[in-house]
């Protein structure tokens, strides 16, 4: 049975948080299970953009670093970085300090790395589906363990982001953008995301699911409580009881759904053991699920004679809109262009990928639902 510890913890305070961390690895070995002292490890947190911690947009800082000491504890150095999902220059660096990684990390005396800056490398990837190679930071290839610190956060194209997705990251700058270009649906995406994975795999997925994020995320979607940490060896199986405590069909996010036959993870519900809490006495109230889940659920050639009815795409929004060019540099299909302080979307080139609404700063780009998607979402 694989294993997957789900313990309460209510707020975002480091004495609760610890104590919540310490409950998990204890029910799956111990933290000293997978790190060992001496060892650099590198503490993969999710820094999509730059934003408070209350905005529910990246990894808590204070879950990142509460890991980080009980990792110093074992005589390990813990390392906390990423890179942003955009490509513009210096994005991750602030960032960095916005989503209050680095603040707190200085206050703790923890190293950081932006994964840009410190190089990459081109890596074979075995039994590829999409990406035959992936040019992957040095950071991450440098560290003895690599341990995965996604969070709960909704997602407007995979309808999850968890533990998997996460390891998207380990691609600096716009590399990201191109797994979006080389694989554009959602089916394809969750295999380019699992060849990704399968390459940089974490030796531990931890999931800072205390304030989650609902709605149309993974950016700016609304903040709900959830209440809860989640860890696991198994980054998949982490991502399939994250999926069931909010409400998905696990079997519907695609990097879940085809792991298994690869050989990458459990996503047999009867071959996972939840310790710790039971997930129906810690599933959350009134936590909305994306607007385009229905889409996902019909049947293929059915939604292929009704596509019209269903749509889900991004538009310009004038009004929130600061001209900042950030949808138009992120476009992996440069399906976006500014000019005369109006931003045009060609609607035969984009792939609906979402990149833009995830990277807008502000409110320049919006979510348009059909009236059929309204109903049936509320």
């Amino acid at each position: 049975m694989t294993q997957v510890a789900l313990v309460p913890c209510g707020k975002y305070d480091f004495e609760e948080v610890t104590q919540s961390l310490t409950q998990a690895f204890y029910l799956i070995g111990g933290l000293g299970t997978f790190v060992q002292s001496g060892q650099r490890v590198l503490l993969k947190v999710s820094m999509l953009r730059g934003a408070a911690p209350e905005r529910a947009v990246s990894t808590h800082p204070i879950i990142v670093v509460a890991l980080a000491k009980l990792v110093r504890e074992l005589g390990a150095t813990p390392v906390i970085g990423d890179s942003c999902g955009g490509s513009a220059y210096g994005l991750s660096e602030k960032a960095l300090e916005e989503c209050g990684f680095g603040p707190l990390a200085r206050e703790h005396g923890i190293e950081t790395v932006l994964f840009e800056t410190a190089g990459s490398k081109n890596i074979p990837v075995k039994g590829h589906r999409f990406l035959p190679q992936i040019p992957v930071s040095n950071a991450v290839l440098k560290a003895d363990v690599i341990i995965s610190l996604p969070k709960l956060k909704t997602h407007v194209e995979t309808l999850m982001t968890g533990a998997v997705k996460n390891m998207l990251g380990c691609l600096p700058g716009a590399a990201k953008l191109m797994v979006h270009k080389q694989a554009p649906s959602p089916e394809d995406l969750g295999h380019a995301l699992l060849d990704i994975y399968s390459s940089v795999k974490p030796k531990l997925c931890v999931m800072d699911a205390v304030v989650g994020m609902s709605g149309d995320g993974p950016s700016k979607g609304k903040p709900a409580h959830v209440g809860a940490l989640l860890a696991s060896a198994d980054g998949v199986a982490l991502d399939h009881v994250a999926a069931r405590l909010i409400g998905y069909n696990p079997m519907l996010i695609p990097t879940i759904a085809p792991a298994k036959a690869r050989g990458l993870g459990e996503n047999d519900a009867s071959k996972i053991e939840v310790v710790g809490s039971a997930i129906e006495n810690m599933k959350p109230r009134d936590f909305k699920l994306c607007s385009n889940l229905m889409m996902r659920a019909i049947p293929k050639p059915m939604l292929r004679l009704l596509n019209r009815f269903f749509t889900v795409k991004p538009v310009w929004n004038r009004e929130g809109c600061t001209q900042c060019s950030l949808c138009v540099d992120s476009c992996p299909v440069t399906a976006m262009t500014l000019a005369d302080e109006t931003v045009t979307i060609d609607r035969e080139k984009c792939i609906e990928c979402f990149c833009c609404y995830e990277l807008c700063p502000e409110d320049g780009i919006k979510i348009e639902k059909s009236l059929l998607v309204k109903l049936l979402s509320g």
